[in-house]
């Protein structure tokens, strides 16, 4: 078998019949085609062909300079023929092509043919299904994607509802596989797993491509930025809506809500169903939450939250939350401080501060603190607003409570306020009924009444003021002016109501008379020069002589013993004893003395009395007959009886009697304990005899003088001498004559 190489000849073909010659020629030049994917133009630097007949390889070898074919001539007719070539590429500006080149070969041997014989090879183009896990600058998307794909296609695609996550971001994305696609974040042109058909020239690069898992809350009452603002009463409605989750596959929702603050009370609640949800404010709540919705499809998940912020206002006194049923506060013309806020808001709202009903006063009333006058007490109504202006979400806010001025009126009786005139009572006069009630609130349930009067006097037995408390809690009290003092008295009535102490008083002057100076009793004197009368003196209690002017009287309840007289300038009265007979002979008995007047601009009727007991000390002999107090004769052998009696006390009262005598030596008394003794002339000379009477604990005394003469009779003479020097006007005169004085 012939070989030859021939250039620029033409193929002898002449001479021995039954031969063949193959002929190869080289690659055009220039361009040999260009990639698919990158639009590179690929050129060749070599081109070797291995031509086999027979069994025998020829290989033949080309550069993109050489222009002549090369022709394999004498080839038997009938000899197996094959071929197979490798073309080394490279594309322009070096640009990397993945692969350095590409084959050529015969589906199958051929037998050669008389003449002219040609193989046709095609240029298989190496296709590299590589997978770039990047796509649309998701560089660093991470799963179980397949990294590697065959000639023939993708052999196992993700499920459409894996997800995967994107680290890239904070927080890392959710996303899913969507399929395959020829460019960086081109849309996916694979199904199944088949690459599309068509002529990809060079390397094939596939792209996965995801799509991102997103959820978003929408709802027509959302302001345009910021936060929803609801307020107690009021709903928001809310949808969830999904994004890249795969069309028509099933999606389930659960919706939940937190309070914004950690470990704070959630003012709302959220019921959902499917994509649909309704928020609404917890009765009584404030503050902010969070709401949250989670979509769920397979492993994709997305979630989306909404704040919402329930305003309700907050009003406080004293940095503690008002009271539901209002605050109380007691009348003191002070200023008090309510402030405002509403929980959870973070901005600041306009507020302003109105009276509904009441006389309360307000300073500052457009700001968040008002300031309360309390000029009075009573139930006063107020309202507060908050105007909020959010995002262009703006909201009105009010609020109305009560402001209970706590005041105590004393009602039953016109009592003086004005501690510098205060109220005159009359001493003993009749008790008044007070009440004590609390303006600014209607119901007293648990409220505790107490009432005082001060000062207290040093006697707590005689108390210038009685009081007694009564009716419901000790709302009312009896007032009984007992005893006359200098002193104004404050009364004072106080109410405790949750926690407010307040009170109001009233200024009392509990006034008398007294009648002082004198003693109790009068004895009778009954001497020619005696007056038989006694002093007193009227001293007023709590007011003056001045205060009660020419309203003084002065007055006997029984002017037969004895009558009560004014004396000097009406500030005392004299009591004179009365004449029931002739000079000497007086009534006896108890009298009562009474003053009266009147004091204060009321005209407050005072009296008093006393009682003055008129007394007698009588003492009378034997014969009934009064005994002087001087005068009286005694023989020193005869004996003289002598009964007392003091005349005045009451019946039955107890009188103890003592009689003494000054020379016993002269006249002795026996006995000495009764009301009745009998005097005996012991020797010639003068004693005073005293009798005393004792009645409740006072003595009375009556003391008389006796004479104890001795006569010695010789003469007629002597006897007529002795009774001349004895008087004829002396009645009961003691005479005792001894039997050795006989003529």
């Amino acid at each position: 078998m012939d070989f030859a190489q021939q250039t620029g000849t033409t193929v002898d073909t002449s001479g021995e019949s039954g031969l063949g010659y193959v002929t190869v020629t080289p690659l055009p030049a220039g361009t040999l085609f260009t990639e698919t994917q990158s639009g590179l133009g690929v050129t060749w630097t070599t081109y070797n062909v291995t031509v086999t007949i027979n069994g025998t390889d020829f290989p033949v070898s080309f550069t993109p300079n050489d222009t002549r074919a090369v022709v394999i001539e004498k080839v038997p007719v009938g000899a197996t023929l094959s071929a197979g070539a490798t073309i080394g590429v490279t594309g322009p500006d070096g640009a990397a092509l993945g692969y350095s080149s590409l084959t050529a070969a015969t589906a199958s041997p051929v037998s050669i043919q008389s003449g002219a014989n040609s193989i046709t090879m095609w240029v298989q183009y190496p296709l590299t299904c590589t997978v770039a896990s990047a796509s649309a600058g998701n560089a660093s998307v991470t799963g179980t994607a397949p990294s590697y794909y065959s000639n023939a296609g993708p052999t196992a695609l993700p499920a459409a509802t894996a997800s995967y996550e994107d680290n890239s971001t904070t927080p890392a994305k959710t996303m899913r596989f969507t399929g395959w696609a020829l460019t960086d974040g081109g849309t996916p042109v694979i199904s199944g797993n088949s690459i599309p058909a068509g002529i990809y020239k060079g390397k094939l690069t596939l792209y996965a491509t995801y799509s991102e898992c997103a959820l978003s809350i929408t709802g027509s009452a959302l302001p345009a930025s910021g936060e929803p603002l609801l307020e107690e009463g009021e709903s928001l409605a809310l949808t969830a809506v999904p994004e890249g989750f795969p069309a028509g596959a099933a999606v389930s929702y659960s919706w939940t809500v937190e309070a914004a603050t950690p470990g704070a009370a959630v003012p709302v609640t959220v019921s959902g169903s499917g994509t649909s949800a309704t928020v609404t404010p917890v009765a009584g709540a404030s503050g902010s939450a969070t709401v949250r919705v989670t979509a769920t499809c397979g492993t994709l998940t997305a979630t989306a939250s909404q704040n919402v912020t329930v305003l309700g206002l907050l009003l406080s006194f004293n940095s503690t939350a008002l009271p539901a049923d209002g605050l109380v506060v007691k009348h003191s013309n002070t200023i008090k401080k309510v402030s405002a806020s509403v929980p959870g808001y973070s901005g600041t709202p306009n507020y302003s501060w109105t009276v509904v009903s009441g006389s309360i006063g307000l300073n500052d009333a457009d700001t968040d603190e008002v300031m309360l006058v309390t000029s009075g007490g009573g139930t006063n109504i107020l309202r507060v607003t908050a105007t909020i202006s959010d995002g262009g979400f703006t909201k009105t806010l009010s609020k109305d409570f009560a402001v209970h001025v706590l005041e105590v009126q004393i009602s039953g009786a016109s009592l003086s306020t004005d501690s510098s005139s205060p109220t005159l009572m009359a001493e003993g006069g009749s008790a008044v009924n007070l009440t004590a009630s609390l303006v600014g609130i209607s119901d007293l349930e648990g409220a505790e009444f107490t009432w005082v009067a001060s000062p207290a006097p040093s006697d707590p037995d005689k108390p210038f003021l009685k009081l007694t408390p009564g009716g419901a809690g000790n709302a009312s009290c009896s007032l009984e002016p007992k005893q006359a003092a200098n002193d104004t008295n404050t009364l004072t009535a106080k109410i405790t109501y949750r926690g407010v102490e307040v009170k109001a008083e009233r200024y009392i002057k509990v006034v008398g008379l007294r009648l002082t100076g004198g003693a109790d009793v009068l004895l009778l004197d009954h001497s020619s020069s005696a007056t038989n009368t006694l002093s007193l003196t009227l001293t007023p209690v709590g007011v003056t002589l001045a205060d009660l002017g020419s309203t003084v009287v002065f007055s006997s309840d029984d002017s037969s013993i004895a009558m009560a007289s004014p004396s000097g300038t009406g500030a005392g009265c004299t009591v004179t004893a009365a004449k029931s007979g002739g000079v000497f002979t007086y009534a006896t008995g108890v009298i009562t003395v009474t003053v009266t007047a009147t004091a204060g601009p009321d005209a407050v009727p005072l009296s008093y009395e006393k009682e003055i007991t008129v007394l007698d000390l009588v003492v009378k002999d034997s014969t009934d007959a009064l005994v002087p107090a001087s005068g009286n004769r005694l023989l020193p052998s005869g004996t003289k009886v002598l009964t007392a009696e003091l005349k005045g006390p009451p019946a039955g009262a107890t009188v103890t009697y003592e009689w003494t005598t000054v020379d016993g030596t002269k006249i002795s008394v026996s006995p000495t304990d009764s009301a009745s003794t009998t005097l005996t002339g012991v020797a010639e000379g003068d004693s005073d005899i005293t009798v005393t009477a004792t009645y409740k604990d006072d003595d009375y005394p009556r003391t008389m003088a006796f004479s104890c003469a001795h006569v010695t009779m010789k003469t007629g003479s002597q006897i007529n001498s002795i009774l001349t020097t004895l008087g004829a006007g002396s009645s009961g005169a003691a005479r005792s004559f001894a039997a050795s004085d006989a003529p």
